[in-house]
């Protein structure tokens, strides 16, 4: 078991307790922070989102060749994670080898935080653009989560001693 699959174990196990002890409370409040964060990720960045036929020949070729080339199509697979392309209507969060694959690729890159920065932020759109809790499948879900973990445990590596973006301090 990779670094990443105990990572991904450790926090759906965290995150569980966690909703339990939530309950069905009410999830406004939530709700209200999620759209804040959604309007804050393309403003004030200097970055913005590429354009969807981009993304979409980016997660073409990369569901074909199993491999992530450069960074650029790195950044592109990002930012694409959850959106649709294909004749299926496929989605690269949803598919587990391809999603580990990306990671896999972004994981030494979190030793250079302002080049790393650029694929969090398309992780971070990504993440909040799928609505993982909606989805019946349950791998689907889990690959939400692993992504959201992923976040989570690596956002350190993309602060500096510098400025860093808006959208990057509200986190």
């Amino acid at each position: 078991m990779d670094a990443l699959e105990l990572l991904r174990l450790s926090l759906k196990q965290h995150s569980d307790a966690a909703l339990i002890r939530l309950g069905k409370s009410d999830s406004s409040g939530i709700r209200r922070e999620v759209a804040k964060l959604k309007s804050w990720l393309g403003e004030g960045s200097g970055v913005q989102k590429p354009s969807v036929d981009r993304i979409a020949e980016a997660l073409k070729e990369f569901q074909q060749h199993q491999k992530v080339n450069d960074s650029a199509q790195a950044r592109l697979l990002c930012f694409g994670l959850a959106q649709a392309f294909g004749s299926g209507n496929h989605r690269l969060i949803e598919n587990r080898e391809l999603l580990f694959e990306l990671l896999d690729y972004l994981h030494p890159l979190r030793a250079r935080p302002r080049l790393f920065r650029r694929f969090f932020h398309g992780l971070l759109h990504g993440y909040f653009s799928y609505d993982g809790n909606a989805k019946a499948n349950p791998l689907f879900k889990e690959n939400w989560h692993s992504v959201r973990g992923f976040l989570t445990f690596y956002l350190a590596n993309t602060k500096t001693d510098g400025t860093d973006p808006e959208w990057l301090t509200t986190l």
